[in-house]
C-alpha cells in the first residue's frame, strides 16, 4: 500500500461525513482495559512494555481522561527512544489525545495539545487537520477553522475533499449558503473530487435557508459525479421544502425515495410533517404520522414535537395536549422545545394559567428554562392581557440565571406599553440599550402604538424617526401601519394619506391593514369617492382583501353614500360573513334605523350565529324601536343557547322606559340568577344606583353565590361610595379571599364611578391608586378629570395635566374636553375657547364632541354668530356632523333665522368674522365656502328627521 492510499484510508477513518457520525458505531475492543499508567518517577514512560502502553492509552481515551492521556504521551519526550517503544511523533497517539479532549467537549485543551505537539516535533498531517476542522465546524468555531486552513497552506499540506467538507459544514451550521457554495466552487477549480460528505453538507446548508433550488442543484451535481443520493440528502430537500412551504416538492421527494428503495427514517417523516404543517394541512400531518407508526419506526422527541407543533399552530390545543400526555406515557421525556411549544399553544388561545402550569411542570421535571421559554411565557401573559404577570416573568429570569435577549426586552416593553406604563416602557428600552442589546423594528413599533393610544403623537413620531434614521432597521408595512394608526387616532386624517404616499415612494408594499386605515381615514373626512380608487389600487398591487378591509368599506359606503350603497357592496362579496352583518347592524343602530337593524339580526341568526355581540346589538335595536316583547323573547332565546346578556345590555334595559326596575330584575333572574348577577351589579353601579347594588350584594351572600369579576368591581365601587377607609377595608377583604387587587382592577372601578356620576367616590379611588405607588393609566387620568369637571374644578384638571406630562403621558382630546366642560360650568367662555388654541399648540386634534360642548353653551346663550363660527371650524377640521349636531343646528335656527347667505356682493357678517378670528387668526382658508356650508346646514336643519332629533336629545 503506497502513501497516497494510506492517507486516504486514514482520512476516511477519522473524517467521516459529519451528518453520518451519530449513526455510525465505532468498533471498540471488548477486552478489559488496564487502568494503570506506565509513568516512571521522573515522568518518563516505561518503554519496555509496549503492549501495556497501548492498552493504557486506549483505556484512558475510552474513559475520556484526556489530561492523564496527555501526561502519558508527553512522558515519551522524557526518555530515550528505543525500537520497541512508540515514538512521540507517532500521530496515532496524538489523535487519541485529541479524540479524548473532544469527547469531553474540551476544545481549548485539544487546541493546546495541538500547539504543543507541533512545538515538540510531531508534525500533523492532513488527517489531524481534517479531524480538528470537522470538530471546530460542528462547534461553529469559524475563526479557528480558517486558522487551520492557513496553517495547512503554510506547511504545504494539500487540502482534500474532507477538508473542504469541514469548511462547507462550518458555514452550513451558521446558515451562510453563499460561503458554503464558494468553497465548493474553489474545490472544483482545484480539481478535487467531492465526496458524499461534501454534497450532504451543501444540501444541509441550503435546507437551513429553505433554498429548494440549491438543494436540487447539489443532488444534480452529486449525480454528475456518479454518487447516489442517500436519505440524508433527500431529508435536506424535504426540510428545505418545509421551510419554503413547498409541499409538492416535499411529497415528490418522498415518493422518489421510495422508488429508489431508500428507506425513510424518523428524520424523513419529521421533515415531511413539518412541510404539511407549513401549509396548515393538519390532515396531512396526521396521515404522515400514522404511516410512520405503521412502518414500526420508533418515535423520538423530535417527531412528537412536530406533531404537537402542528396541532398547536392550527389552534387544536386539546389535541396538542393529548399528544403531549401520550408522549409522557410512552416513556418519551419532553425536552425544553416541547414545553416551549405547549406554552406557546396555550398563549395563542389566551390560556395564561395553563401556560404557567406547563412552565411550572417543566421546572419540576428538572428542565432549566431558557430565554425562548420565558419569551413564550411572557407573550402568553400579554395575550391574556395580564401584563403585570409578564413583567414578573421577566424578573424571574434572573432567578434562573437566564440572560434576557432582545426579544425578551421587546416583550417586556410591549407589556409596559399595553398596560399604559409608558415610562416603564422607556426605562426598559434604556436598560436594553445599556446592556448592549440591539432593538428590533418591533421594539419601536410597540412604543409607537403605546404612545398613539396615549394620545402622545409627538412621542410616536419620535420613535418613528428613530427607525428611519437606523439603516439596519427595515421600513416595512408594520412600521408605516403603526405611524398611520397614530395619526388616525389623533385625528390627522390627511397625514394618513401622506404616509401612504411616502410608503410607496420607499418601495414598501402595503398590506390589508394599510388599506383598511386609508379607507377609514378618507371616509372620516367625507372623501367617499376614494374608496373605489383604493380598492382598485389594492387589487392591482395583488393585496388580498380580508374581513377587516371589507368592514371598513361597508362603514365608508354607509357613512358617505347611505345604506343602499353598503348593501350593494355586501351583495357583491362572494362570501358574506357574520362580521359583515354585525357591522351593518351596528351602523343601522347608530343611525336610528332599528327596523332594518332587527331584519339584519334575524338574517345573521339564520346563519347559525348566536354570540354575545349579536345579542347586544339586537337588544339595542329592539329597545330603540320600543319592542318590549321582542326584547324579552330574544333574551330568553339566547339564554337557552347558553348566551347571556352582558353588562351594557343590562344597563340599556334598566335605562329604557319599557321596563320598571322590578320587571327588569325579574327578567334577569329568570335567565339564571347566578349567571347574570355580575352583569346586574356592574350595570347598577355604572348607573349610580348603589342602593340596588347593596341589595343585590346582600342577596348574593345569602344565596352563597361566588363573587364574579364584575361583582368584584361593583363591590369595590360600593365601598368607595362609603369613603376611603371603607374602600381600604374592602380591598383587605378581597385579599383575604385571595383576589389579586392590582392597578387595572382599581382603574376599572374608577371608570365605573366616573360613568355613574359619582365624582367624590371616583376621586377616592384615584387617590388610592396613587397612594399605593401605582402609575395611573391614561384612562385613570381622564376618569379623574371627568370627576373634577363634574365638581367644576378646572384648576385640578390643569394640575393633573401637568402630572401626566411628567409621567410621559400626553393629555388627549378627552382630557381637553373635560377641561372645556369645567370652564363652561363656571361660565368662563373665553378660557374654554382658549383651550382650542392650546390643543393646536400641543398637536391634539379636537373631535366632534369638543365642538358639541362649545356649541351647546352658545346655543343656550343664543349666540348664533359664535355658534356659526364654531360650526365653520368643525367643517374645516374635516369632521362629520352627526345627529347631535343636527339637533343643535335646529335650536340655533330657532334663535336666529336672519343669517344671510353669502354672495359676491354680500360679505360674511362682521360678527361671524370676529368670532372666527377669536378661534384662529391668520388662517388661509376659504371662509366663504365654509360660511355657505354652515348656513346651508342651519337652513336645512328645519327638515331634519324627527327620529334623529329625539335620539340626539
Amino acid at each position: 500500500m503506497d502513501m497516497g492510499e494510506e492517507s486516504c484510508r486514514k482520512t476516511a477513518t477519522f473524517c467521516r461525513p459529519l451528518f453520518l457520525e451519530n449513526s455510525v458505531v465505532w468498533k471498540r475492543s471488548r477486552r478489559p482495559r488496564s487502568a494503570s499508567c506506565l509513568l516512571c518517577e521522573n515522568g518518563s514512560v516505561d518503554r519496555g512494555d509496549t503492549k501495556g502502553f497501548w492498552k493504557t492509552a486506549s483505556s484512558l481515551k475510552c474513559s475520556g481522561d484526556a489530561n492523564r492521556l496527555r501526561e502519558l504521551v508527553d512522558g515519551l519526550r522524557k526518555a530515550p527512544v528505543t525500537v520497541a517503544a512508540p515514538d512521540y511523533t507517532d500521530l496515532k497517539l496524538h489523535m487519541m489525545v485529541l479524540q479524548a479532549f473532544f469527547s469531553r467537549d474540551n476544545v481549548q485543551g485539544a487546541m493546546d495539545h495541538f500547539e504543543d505537539m507541533k512545538v515538540y516535533g510531531a508534525r500533523p498531517d492532513v488527517v489531524i487537520y481534517n479531524f480538528l476542522m470537522s470538530n471546530l465546524a460542528r462547534r461553529r468555531r469559524l475563526k479557528g477553522l480558517f486558522k487551520l486552513r492557513k496553517e495547512m497552506e503554510g506547511y504545504g499540506i494539500p487540502m482534500d475533499a474532507c477538508s473542504y467538507s469541514a469548511l462547507i459544514h462550518g458555514y452550513a451550521v451558521v446558515g451562510n449558503i453563499q460561503m458554503a457554495w464558494s468553497f465548493y466552487d474553489e474545490m472544483r477549480s482545484r480539481h478535487i473530487v467531492p465526496n458524499e460528505s461534501v454534497f450532504g453538507n451543501l444540501a444541509s446548508a441550503a435546507s437551513k435557508s429553505g433554498d429548494v433550488r440549491k438543494v436540487e442543484q447539489a443532488i444534480r451535481n452529486m449525480l454528475s459525479y456518479k454518487i447516489r443520493p442517500n436519505q440524508y440528502v433527500y431529508n435536506a430537500l424535504i426540510s428545505a421544502s418545509a421551510k419554503s412551504a413547498d409541499i409538492h416538492t416535499a411529497i415528490a421527494t418522498f415518493v422518489r425515495m421510495q422508488k429508489e428503495k431508500i428507506r425513510p427514517d424518523t428524520v424523513t417523516f419529521t421533515t415531511l410533517m413539518a412541510a404539511y404543517a407549513a401549509v396548515n394541512d393538519l390532515e396531512g400531518v396526521v396521515t404522515t404520522y400514522n404511516e410512520f407508526v405503521l412502518r414500526d419506526l420508533e418515535p423520538d422527541v423530535f417527531i412528537m414535537c412536530e406533531l404537537i407543533k402542528a396541532h398547536a399552530r392550527l389552534g387544536k390545543v386539546e389535541d396538542a395536549e393529548r399528544c403531549f400526555r401520550g408522549m409522557k406515557k410512552s416513556g418519551l421525556n419532553p425536552d425544553r422545545i416541547v414545553y416551549s411549544v405547549m406554552i406557546k399553544a396555550y398563549g395563542r388561545r389566551g390560556s395564561a394559567d395553563k401556560a404557567r402550569e406547563m412552565f411550572e411542570e417543566m421546572c419540576d421535571e428538572g428542565i432549566k428554562p431558557n430565554s425562548v421559554v420565558f419569551n413564550e411565557l411572557m407573550d402568553a401573559y400579554n395575550k391574556a392581557r395580564d401584563h403585570d404577570a409578564a413583567i414578573r416573568a421577566f424578573s424571574q429570569m434572573q432567578g434562573f440565571h437566564v440572560r434576557p435577549n432582545s426579544w425578551a426586552y421587546t416583550t417586556l416593553i410591549h407589556a409596559y406599553a399595553r398596560k399604559g406604563d409608558l415610562k416603564g416602557a422607556e426605562n426598559a428600552l434604556e436598560d436594553m440599550l445599556k446592556r448592549k442589546f440591539r432593538p428590533f423594528t418591533a421594539t419601536f413599533t410597540t412604543l409607537i402604538d403605546g404612545f398613539a393610544n396615549a394620545g402622545n403623537v409627538r412621542k410616536a413620531i419620535h420613535y418613528y424617526s428613530r427607525i428611519k434614521c437606523d439603516q439596519s432597521m427595515p421600513l416595512d408595512s408594520r412600521v408605516f401601519n403603526s405611524i398611520m394608526r397614530a395619526y388616525f387616532h389623533a385625528g390627522y386624517f390627511t397625514r394618513v394619506d401622506r404616509q401612504y404616499k411616502d410608503m410607496l415612494r420607499r418601495g414598501v408594499k402595503p398590506d390589508a391593514h394599510t388599506y383598511s386605515m386609508l379607507i377609514e381615514a378618507n371616509s372620516a373626512i367625507g372623501r367617499g369617492e376614494m374608496i373605489e380608487l383604493l380598492l382598485k389600487d389594492m387589487k392591482e398591487r395583488g393585496v388580498q382583501s380580508d374581513e377587516v378591509v371589507e368592514s371598513s368599506v361597508l362603514r365608508g359606503y354607509f357613512n358617505n353614500f347611505g345604506a343602499d350603497a353598503a348593501e350593494k357592496y355586501l351583495q357583491s362579496l362572494g362570501t358574506v360573513l357574520d362580521k359583515h352583518l354585525l357591522t351593518m347592524i351596528a351602523l343601522f343602530v347608530d343611525r336610528g334605523q332599528s327596523q332594518l337593524a332587527v331584519e339584519y339580526c334575524r338574517r345573521t341568526k339564520s346563519m347559525g350565529v348566536t354570540n354575545k355581540r349579536l345579542l347586544a346589538v339586537w337588544v339595542q335595536a329592539l329597545l330603540q324601536s320600543g319592542d318590549r316583547e321582542g326584547c324579552v323573547s330574544i333574551v330568553h332565546e339566547f339564554a337557552e343557547a347558553g348566551v347571556f346578556v352582558e353588562c351594557e345590555s343590562v344597563k340599556r334595559i334598566i335605562e329604557s322606559n319599557l321596563f320598571t326596575d322590578e320587571e327588569a330584575r325579574d327578567l334577569f333572574k329568570g335567565l339564571g340568577y347566578s349567571v347574570v348577577l355580575g352583569s346586574m351589579l356592574n350595570a347598577y353601579a355604572k348607573l349610580g344606583k348603589f342602593d340596588q347594588v347593596e341589595a343585590l350584594e346582600v342577596d348574593r351572600e345569602r344565596r352563597g353565590i361566588p363573587r364574579s369579576v364584575e361583582g368584584t368591581l361593583a363591590f369595590l365601587s360600593l365601598q368607595a361610595m362609603n369613603g376611603e377607609s371603607s374602600l381600604q377595608s374592602g380591598i383587605t377583604e378581597l385579599q383575604y379571599q385571595r383576589v389579586l387587587v392590582e392597578r387595572n382592577l382599581l382603574s376599572s372601578v374608577l371608570q365605573i364611578l366616573s360613568e355613574g356620576g359619582c365624582a367624590a367616590a371616583a376621586l377616592v379611588v384615584f387617590e388610592e391608586i396613587s397612594r399605593r405607588g401605582w402609575i395611573p393609566t391614561l384612562a385613570c387620568y381622564n376618569s379623574a378629570m371627568a370627576a373634577y369637571a363634574r365638581l367644576k374644578r378646572p384648576t385640578d384638571i390643569l394640575r393633573l395635566m401637568n402630572t401626566m406630562r411628567r409621567e410621559h403621558f400626553a393629555p388627549d382630546t378627552t382630557s381637553y374636553n373635560k377641561l372645556i366642560e369645567a370652564y363652561l360650568a363656571q361660565l368662563k367662555l373665553a378660557e374654554a375657547v382658549r383651550v382650542l388654541h392650546d390643543m393646536r399648540k400641543e398637536e391634539v386634534v379636537p373631535n366632534v364632541a369638543t365642538f358639541h360642548i362649545l356649541m351647546r353653551s352658545h346655543v343656550k346663550l343664543e349666540d348664533s354668530s359664535m355658534f356659526t363660527a364654531l360650526y365653520m371650524e368643525l367643517l374645516r377640521q374635516g369632521l362629520k356632523p352627526n345627529a347631535i349636531t343636527t339637533s343643535m343646528l335646529s335650536q340655533a335656527l330657532s334663535h336666529d333665522k336672519s343669517v344671510p347667505q353669502q354672495s359676491e356682493d354680500l360679505p360674511i357678517p362682521l360678527s361671524v368674522l370676529e368670532c372666527y378670528g377669536r378661534l384662529y387668526d391668520n388662517e388661509a382658508v376659504d371662509l366663504g365656502k365654509l360660511y355657505n356650508q354652515a348656513v346651508a346646514a342651519i337652513a336645512s336643519a328645519e327638515t331634519a328627521p324627527t327620529v334623529a332629533r329625539q335620539r340626539a336629545m
